[in-house]
């Protein structure tokens, strides 16, 4: 078998300190969980691996390769090749898991190095881990949901680390590693292997939820969002300006002790009215004096006033999840990282923006939060929009308003500034600030269980849908999204880039293989979107207004004659439509991502992706994606680059040129070429493209060396 060179240089650690409590020799690493949602414990990273010889990869004889790995952990955290850095929950509860797993495998088959890796050893890995998984299935208990099912996304994502070791190398080499030489299994994707070389099923697909539950659910959530939310709202100021009042004093005192305190708050409580129900003419509820039978579809219980009150403040709480989930597509940890506060020109809150239609007769609605999951950074999404000038409140911005008023108690109690708090005391309400905080995703998950089980009506859903969403844990927040995506398919194909940009996804790809699934009507709309897409591309070629690069831009400029030929004499709206008929004869639609266009249908044996991995073939007209990335492309001949991807060159620019700076001050540039290169590159191709950028000169690159 092929083996890497030797180590370049032996390099003890990346830095000091690796968390805000966690230093680089620790065997067990606490990375600062920053995103929204997670729990603090979520970023630990438990080095003590147990070996098959009965060690530990803390034990001195395996040094090398512990720091080796250590190297390869931080690298994806801090500087992942080909996409974004591993938050610390995924680190932790996904890829970590998954690396034991390897390096056990490793010591038994006698690799004490990731270098001694390459593509037969990564063979010999896919038959243990089959092995492994088909001992799982056949010693699951036949109770086990999918037990006889190989898990798709275990298999996938075991595999997938003995490709990011391989994907990693650069960064590894930089650090002075010897790394894979060789791409593992022929270069083919994981995930796809999962599939055909398993047969692993996925499981997790997200699936939409039914019509009739869909609306039976959000029905339920904004009837909260009316009389409930309002009583909710006033309950709990009556309730705490109780309990901060007391009662009147005898002669032991003045009436402020925790016992009277405590008497006079259930006292507002039971003695409170709820307001009208104009089809009933009657409160909407009862009145939550003494104990009463709280009872639902998975527990029985007594609760009193106090129980009473928390358990309605967290059901507008979850209604108001549900809302802008349902609405707005949002994630839970995107939802959980909304920010409190009231904007006091507007009297909006503060994480709502209000911009014009470009026609200034509507104003257009956004929430701002942080998408963790793909960019990381603070997002917008739309929300909702009305005629300018109008009072009308669309139901995300009410969720959002209610949100604001009824949690703004406990966020002051507990010194916090989200705009979801969670209450942690079990029996009662929050006395402390120990006793509220910030919001997890289990948490919205349960509330939202909790909610659909006590507060849906079910009357016009079959029993069948009754079973599976009510009786078990089938309803999930996340399925939201998926509902959000077919709804608005069903409506109208084209709005899938709309769709792909709302969920703030890397490329259309992202969105067709996570929400679309197989149906075949969507599937055919899909097709019919990337036709309209590709002939898009193919008009503005054509008229050549806009500046393309890459190979296959220029060889687009060589051909442009032909292309005018096809639209020549004919409007706007007659041009397309040949070039429509255009792109549906040959077969030529495009695979577009961030970064690019590729045009591989053009010419399949000039792709680069395909190349790397081994799998050149007139027949393969869908790039490779386990190979697929901007290095790569950027030399390939069916690359195309235009205006389209203008941000994601800008950022590349941004990002190279910040390492750069900061290897050149710390007299270490001459360990960041890789930085300065791909700055220029993306400097240069930028000014092609129109943006003027300074270019990093060679004598800057220079200083450092």
């Amino acid at each position: 078998m092929a083996r890497s060179s030797i180590v370049r240089r032996p390099v003890a650690r990346a830095v000091d300190k690796v968390s805000s409590v966690s230093h680089w020799d620790d065997e067990v690493w606490y990375l600062d969980a920053t995103a929204a949602g997670r729990k603090t414990n979520e970023g630990m990273l438990d080095w003590r691996i147990r070996l098959p010889d009965g060690t530990t990869l803390c034990d001195p004889k395996w040094r090398a390769l512990l720091s080796s790995l250590k190297h390869f952990i931080w690298s994806l955290y801090t500087d992942a090749r080909g996409g974004r850095n591993l938050s610390a929950a995924t680190l932790g509860t996904a890829t970590l898991p998954s690396l034991r797993l390897v390096v056990s495998w490793m010591i038994d088959s006698g690799y004490t190095r990731v270098a001694d890796l390459d593509n037969e050893a990564s063979w010999e890995f896919v038959e243990h881990l089959m092995s492994r998984e088909q001992a799982i299935v056949a010693s699951a208990p036949a109770t086990r949901k999918h037990s006889e099912d190989i898990r798709h996304s275990v298999v996938w994502r075991n595999l997938n680390v003995v490709y990011q070791l391989y994907k990693q190398r650069e960064a590894m080499e930089d650090a002075g590693f010897a790394w894979m030489t060789e791409a593992p299994f022929d270069g083919r994707n994981p995930f796809d292997m999962a599939n055909r070389e398993f047969g692993a099923k996925k499981t997790g697909h997200l699936q939409p939820i039914e019509d009739r539950v869909a609306i039976a659910i959000m029905d339920a959530a904004q009837r909260m969002l009316g009389h409930p939310a309002e009583d909710a709202i006033a309950l709990t100021n009556r309730y705490l300006d109780a309990h901060a009042r007391g009662g009147p004093g005898n002669h032991r005192g003045p009436g402020k002790s925790g016992d009277t305190r405590k008497k006079a708050a259930k006292h507002a409580i039971e003695t409170f009215t709820f307001r009208t129900d104009e089809a009933t003419g009657k409160p909407w509820r009862a009145p939550m004096s003494g104990f009463a039978l709280r009872e639902t579809a998975r527990f029985a219980t007594t609760v009193g006033p106090v129980q009473a009150l928390r358990r309605l403040i967290l059901d507008v709480v979850h209604a108001c999840a549900i809302v802008l989930q349902s609405h707005a597509a949002m994630r839970a940890g995107e939802l959980v990282s909304l920010k409190a506060g009231k904007d006091k020109k507007t009297g909006l809150p503060g994480c709502v923006k209000v911009r014009p239609s470009r026609s200034g007769l509507t104003e257009m609605l956004y929430v701002e939060a942080v998408e963790a999951k793909v960019n990381g950074k603070a997002m917008e999404w739309i929300i909702g929009a009305r005629p300018a000038g109008s009072a009308y409140v669309p139901p995300p911005l009410r969720a959002i308003q209610v949100l604001q008023d009824l949690l703004e108690p406990w966020r002051k109690l507990g010194k916090l500034d989200s705009l979801f708090v969670s209450l942690s005391h079990p029996n009662g309400l929050p006395k402390s600030a120990s006793s509220v905080g910030r919001p997890t995703t289990m948490w919205n998950a349960a509330g939202q269980l909790a909610f659909v089980d006590e507060h849906v009506d079910w009357a016009n859903v079959s029993p069948e849908l009754v079973e599976k969403y009510r009786y078990t844990t089938e309803y999930r927040p996340h399925l939201w999204r998926r509902t959000f995506a077919l709804f608005l398919l069903r409506t109208n194909a084209v709005l899938l880039p709309a769709i792909s940009q709302h969920f703030k996804h890397l490329s259309l790809l992202m969105t067709e293989q996570s929400y679309i699934g197989n149906d075949p009507l969507l599937l055919e709309a899909l097709d019919s979107v990337r036709v309209q897409e590709s002939t898009r591309f193919f008009y503005t070629a054509a008229t050549g207004k806009k500046p393309m690069l890459g190979q296959m831009g220029r060889r687009l400029a060589q051909h442009r004659a032909e292309l005018r030929r096809v639209v020549k004499g004919k409007s706007a709206g007659q041009a397309h439509e040949a070039l429509q008929e255009f792109v549906i004869e040959h077969d030529l639609r495009i695979w577009d991502v961030e970064h690019g266009t590729c045009l591989i249908a053009l010419d399949p044996l000039a792709a680069r992706c395909h190349a790397v991995a081994g799998t050149t073939s007139w027949a393969n007209r869908v790039p490779n994606y386990a190979t697929r990335e901007p290095c790569v492309c950027a030399g390939c001949g069916c690359y195309a680059i235009n205006d389209d991807h203008v941000s994601y060159w800008s950022s590349r620019f941004s990002t190279n040129m910040k390492i750069a700076q900061k290897a050149r001050f710390s007299e270490k540039s001459g360990e960041y070429r890789v930085a300065l290169n791909r700055a220029r590159q993306s400097a240069a191709l930028l000014k092609k493209l129109g943006v003027d950028v300074p270019m990093p000169t060679t004598e800057f690159m220079e200083e450092g060396q």
